[in-house]
């Protein structure tokens, strides 16, 4: 219980004891504890709803919307995430390229607009990982000398 429903129940509580002298105090307590549980459910439900909402409006909802000052694209660090190690990267002709529908739209073009190693948008993904080379087989000089000997 906070403050402010301790005060409601003090106040309940002097004003209905100075208008019945046969006042039950437990039975009052019991009653508004009910009513206070009730609330608390009701709250609690509000809240749950208010909190989906303003989920929906922050993490891609209807209402979503960015900063004005963001930028999609943007020059970031060399050896971090960048066009060339995202899965959308293509050379071609010697031109960087970026086959993403959504940056083509937002860039307006496919070209990658600086070194394909110092940028980066908001639409990348993880490139395939590269296949692993087979290992190369161990010289085993035994094996090599039955080899010989045959």
């Amino acid at each position: 219980m906070n403050n402010n429903q301790i005060k409601r129940i003090a106040a309940s509580i002097i004003t209905s004891a100075s208008d019945d002298d046969d006042f039950d105090f437990e039975d009052f307590l019991e009653e508004e504890g009910k009513e206070e549980e009730d609330k608390s459910d009701e709250e609690e439900e509000e809240s749950d709803e208010e909190a989906e909402e303003e989920a929906d409006e922050n993490y891609g909802g209807k209402k979503f919307s960015l900063p004005k000052e963001h930028l999609a694209g943007r020059k970031v660090p060399v050896g971090g995430m960048s066009c060339v190690n995202c899965k959308y990267y293509k050379e071609e002709d010697g031109d960087d390229i970026c086959t993403n529908e959504n940056f083509v739209d937002w860039n307006g073009i496919d070209a990658i607009p600086e070194n394909a190693d110092e940028y980066a948008c908001d639409w990348w993904e993880e490139g395939k990982e590269e296949e692993e080379e087979e290992p190369e087989e161990e010289f085993n000089e035994e094996e090599e000398n039955e080899e010989e000997e045959e």
